[in-house]
């Protein structure tokens, strides 16, 4: 399998090509961007600033959801799990890398971040107690 990607993400993908298939990944993949269908609502619509940034993030989260559903329902039919973030655009998969590759394969996305596992070192003060 041959994936192609930006130069931006490219590493993710050349790490997870190199690993085992069965080895368990978790990566967070970035939906492309969708432009919202409806008009974007105007300050003098609200009463407050808050009332007008909550109809903003609403209308974002709208316009992003088809694509953020698309990714996870193809994730979940290769056996991975899927989760999207609320306010961002944004969809973190677990699995087998073999089945990663595979999503990355059938879905537009347009970033990768592959998930590397925290290391926390001992502080240097309390080495040698």
């Amino acid at each position: 399998m041959e994936l192609t990607a930006p130069k931006l993400f490219q590493p993710a993908l050349d790490a997870l090509t190199q690993m085992q298939s069965d080895q368990f990944v978790r990566v967070v993949l970035r939906a492309p961007e969708q432009r919202a269908t409806s008009d974007e609502p105007k300050p003098s619509d609200f009463d407050t600033s808050v009332a007008y940034r909550m109809a903003l993030i609403e209308r974002n989260s709208r316009a992003h959801l088809s694509s953020k559903s698309l990714i996870e329902q193809l994730a979940q039919s290769l056996g991975l799990s899927a989760h999207s973030a609320s306010t961002l655009n944004a969809v973190a998969v677990e699995g087998r890398a073999g089945q990663v590759l595979k999503l990355l394969d059938q879905v537009p996305v347009s970033h990768i971040v592959l998930d590397s596992p925290l290391t926390l070192s001992q502080p240097a003060i309390f080495k040698n107690l």
